[in-house]
């Protein structure tokens, strides 16, 4: 709820360093350079899987022991980590709930991702599974995005991977996962993280906020106090049912609203907030002194 913002829950943010992205984040070993390089750096790579080890079985439940966390969880990733994003929700669903993939290098060892997923989107269910796929501008100059498909060029195989995957990920719309992806023109692979995870989280979130609230402001509303608690416990009723555990009301959310309700028409609605707070939160000094 910082800065007034309840458009998504707050979150525990663990961030990876990585010590060799070829290693840790391609899914298969490869040494032919598809751009026509030098292929030396491709040495030790395809260590993808032993890196989801690495996530599942001593990170994941580090974390959890350390820190207050719940079992709804974010995979994002960019270039090679979009890469793993992609091959962990094809092999591991169960990690995570959610899966940004932000300008991922499907072309790797001759789009090996692309075929794969071909078979898995079509065989598996993802129900309550998401993923948003973002697309950096990467195409050469006089390039249009729909005309890119038809392009042969090594300069183009990165986009053209992506938009390959769109396809088949579109095309296998009853296996249960909520796909959406945008094509940003203009960014290009190194401004588009910033932007995608931020379009992202409101695709996966476009549930959570709590959007009836205008109508207990306005004046002309016939609305009582009693049907503005019970809308916001109906609210976090179906945020609880998506989580799969109790979400309660934020008590910083819940006390922003009992102080903007001090107005002379709307005393009965701040003190309605204010007690709900002290029934959610009776160990909380803050809501006994508001």
């Amino acid at each position: 709820t910082t800065n007034g913002n309840t458009v998504v829950p707050e979150m525990i943010i663990v961030a990876i360093p990585n010590t060799n992205r070829t290693r840790d984040l391609t899914p298969t070993h490869t040494e032919t350079d598809p751009f026509g390089g030098d292929a030396s750096w491709l040495k030790g790579s395809g260590g993808g899987e032993k890196f989801n080890d690495f996530i599942e079985k001593e990170l994941i439940p580090y974390i959890d022991k350390n820190y207050p966390t719940s079992s709804y969880r974010t995979f994002v990733g960019h270039s090679f980590g979009g890469l793993a994003v992609i091959n962990t929700l094809l092999t591991r669903p169960e990690l995570f709930d959610n899966y940004i993939a932000i300008d991922p290098s499907l072309w790797w060892d001759d789009q090996v991702l692309l075929r794969k997923a071909e078979t898995v989107l079509s065989d598996s269910k993802f129900d309550n599974k998401s993923l948003y796929l973002g697309i950096a501008n990467t195409m050469e100059d006089g390039m249009e995005i729909e005309d890119v498909s038809q392009d042969t060029a090594r300069a183009s195989l990165h986009i053209r991977s992506m938009l390959e995957f769109v396809e088949t990920a579109e095309e296998q719309n009853d296996n249960g996962l909520s796909f959406s992806w945008k094509y940003y023109e203009d960014d290009d692979h190194g401004s588009v993280p910033l932007i995608t995870e931020y379009d992202a989280l409101r695709f996966f979130f476009s549930w959570y906020r709590f959007k009836e609230l205008n109508q207990f402001f306005d004046p002309s509303s016939k609305a009582t106090p009693d049907e503005f608690k019970s809308s916001i416990v109906a609210h976090y009723k179906k945020v609880s049912d998506r989580f799969g555990y109790e979400v309660l009301p934020p008590e910083a959310f819940v006390n922003s609203l009992g102080y903007e309700f001090m107005t002379p028409d709307k005393f009965e609605f701040s003190y309605a907030a204010l007690q709900m707070n002290i029934e959610n939160y009776p160990n909380s000094t803050n809501v006994y002194d508001s």
